[in-house]
């Protein structure tokens, strides 16, 4: 059953719609598709869908612990989605649109571009999608545990960059957005735009689920030079993307001149600023301000600095304009979330 309730975040939305938990939805299944075998469609499962949503939202299960959405959907009143989820990886290719999202108290923007959402749901984990009417999104989305990605697919998790073993391992609630291959980009079409149904359409989907999963382990080792190699950038633009986000990660406290950095890349400003976003679906004055507001966040919860220190050390020159891009960017205050942490 959905309880429909008021927020208790501010989405601009007087509704929230409290979904069941994920493993709840995962145990339902069976007893949902006894009657319809394939994808179901969520409004037939429950009404209030249609209120909020028109277009596609279809669930299915390929294995008895996963749950998968595909989605077509646009969004017609302002309202969000809380899901407790824990113990599960979550993955979403987004081929078009999307929605802002929070993974805890991480929060993810709606970037717009194609790309690839890894999240994690540790204990009393949950997830929020805030949706906005007349926003569209293309994607598809599951919730696995990560024993079924070690068994099922050979995930070898020290294989993994440092930066997401937490994730994989699923070590605590939050997520990160990668870039997507132009392979994954054609699976993930595929499934949506698939022409079955019944146990067609199981049969089709669970070789796609495989083949999308097999495909995005294998990216998850490398992930910059698998996106970089799979949508034959030259040499030259991988290069200069390389250099980009490396000046962004270990500069991320410095003014940033975008004039500057093309002409360190060899490439011209408007160019740089297209292909940046189109490599990893947000722009670079996103990707930088996500830099600064992650690292704020973890000097915050250390303790160690008062909040003047705090902004400084991550590119802001008063408190004051600090305050405000942490409480815009975290919906708190930097002095909230202290408290939070340490209550």
């Amino acid at each position: 059953m959905i309880d429909i309730r008021t927020s208790g975040i501010d989405v601009c939305s007087p509704k929230n719609v409290v979904a069941q938990s994920a493993a709840s939805q995962i145990q339902a299944y069976p007893r949902w598709a006894e009657t319809t075998p394939g994808p179901i469609p969520l409004s037939a499962l429950f009404s209030e869908t249609k209120t909020y949503l028109s277009g596609k939202l279809d669930i299915w299960q390929p294995y008895e612990e996963c749950l998968v959405s595909i989605r077509d959907q646009q969004t017609l009143k302002n309202h969000s989605v809380s899901t407790p989820i824990e113990g599960f990886v979550g993955l979403e290719f987004i081929l078009e649109g999307g929605y802002e999202q929070w993974y805890g108290d991480h929060r993810i923007l709606n970037a717009q571009n194609a790309r690839i959402t890894l999240s994690s749901y540790s204990q009393n984990g949950f997830q929020t999608k805030i949706l906005r009417a007349g926003e569209q999104v293309k994607s598809v989305a599951l919730w696995i545990p990560a024993s079924c990605l070690i068994k099922e697919y050979g995930l070898e998790i020290d294989r993994v960059p440092g930066s997401i073993q937490p994730i994989v391992a699923v070590e605590e609630t939050t997520a990160a957005t990668f870039p997507m291959s132009s392979t994954i980009k054609r699976i993930t079409s595929e499934m949506l735009h698939h022409p079955f149904s019944g146990q067609m359409a199981n049969k089709y989907l669970r070789a796609k689920f495989d083949e999308l999963l097999c495909q995005t382990v294998v990216n998850l080792y490398d992930l910059e030079n698998a996106y970089l190699q799979d949508n034959n950038l030259s040499k030259r633009k991988s290069a200069a993307m390389a250099k980009v986000i490396e000046h962004l990660n270990l500069h991320y406290c410095d003014p940033l001149s975008i004039e500057q950095l093309a002409e360190a890349v060899g490439i011209c400003r408007s160019n740089l600023s297209s292909m940046f976003k189109s490599t990893y679906g947000v722009g670079i004055s996103e990707y930088l301000l996500t830099q600064r507001m992650e690292k704020a966040r973890e000097l915050i919860r250390q303790g160690k600095m008062n909040m003047l220190e705090v902004a400084l050390a991550v590119g802001y020159n008063a408190q004051s304009s600090f305050t405000r891009a942490y409480k815009k960017f975290y919906q708190q205050s930097p002095t909230a979330d202290r408290k939070i942490c340490y209550s």
